[in-house]
C-alpha cells in the first residue's frame, strides 16, 4: 500500500468518526485561530510602522546621551547615516571644538526646543538652546528622510542665539496691530 493510499484510508476513517457537531466545533477552533492570527500580523504590522523613529525622537536621544558624553552623543547621532560616519576626520574636528566650547561655557543645565521647521515631508530642522551656566548655545539638528527612515543630515552650534533674539524684536518684524 502506498504512503498516499495510507493518508487517504486514514483520512476517510476520520471522517467517519467525525459527527456533524465535532465538524462544527472544528470549524469554529479554525476561525477562532485565523482570527488570532490575523490580529497577531495586524499587531506586528502597526508595532513595526511605530518603530521608525520620528525626528523628535532621534532629538531626544541625542540629548540624554549628550547631558552624559558630549563626544558620544555626537558619534551617536551621525552613526546613523553611512554617509557622514565616512567622514571620521570632519565629525573628530566637531568633537573638539564643541568639547573646548563646552568647557569654557559651564555647567549643563539642560535643553530647550526653539523651533522645528518642516520642508515637505522629507526634511526637518530643530532648533534648541542648550543651557550653560555661563550662557546659551543653539543647535541645530537637520534630518533627512530620503525612503522612509529618519537619518541625521547635518548638526552645528553656534553662539548667536543673542543676535537672532534682537533681530525677532525689531520693529519691522513686530505684528501690526490695526
Amino acid at each position: 500500500m502506498s504512503n498516499y493510499d495510507k493518508v487517504r484510508n486514514s483520512w476517510n476513517a476520520l471522517l467517519k468518526i467525525v459527527t456533524v457537531g465535532d465538524a462544527y466545533n472544528f470549524m469554529v477552533a479554525k476561525s477562532i485561530n485565523m482570527k488570532c492570527f490575523f490580529v497577531a500580523l495586524l499587531s506586528f504590522l502597526v508595532v513595526k510602522s511605530f518603530a521608525q523613529k520620528s525626528g523628535k525622537e532621534i532629538a531626544d536621544r541625542f540629548f540624554d546621551i549628550y547631558k552624559k558624553d558630549p563626544s558620544s552623543a555626537i558619534d551617536d547621532y551621525f552613526s546613523k547615516n553611512k554617509w557622514i560616519s565616512r567622514k571620521k576626520d570632519d565629525v573628530t574636528n566637531l568633537k573638539t571644538q564643541l568639547k573646548n566650547l563646552v568647557e569654557q561655557a559651564g555647567q549643563f543645565e539642560g535643553y530647550e526646543l526653539i523651533a522645528e521647521k518642516t520642508v515637505g515631508t522629507s526634511l526637518k530642522l530643530y532648533s534648541f538652546i542648550v543651557k550653560y551656566d555661563r550662557q546659551p548655545l543653539r543647535f541645530l539638528l537637520v534630518l533627512y528622510k530620503p525612503i522612509d527612515i529618519w537619518q541625521p543630515q547635518n548638526f552645528s552650534y553656534d553662539l548667536n542665539i543673542d543676535n537672532e533674539l534682537e533681530e525677532a524684536a525689531k520693529v519691522y518684524r513686530l505684528p501690526e496691530k490695526l
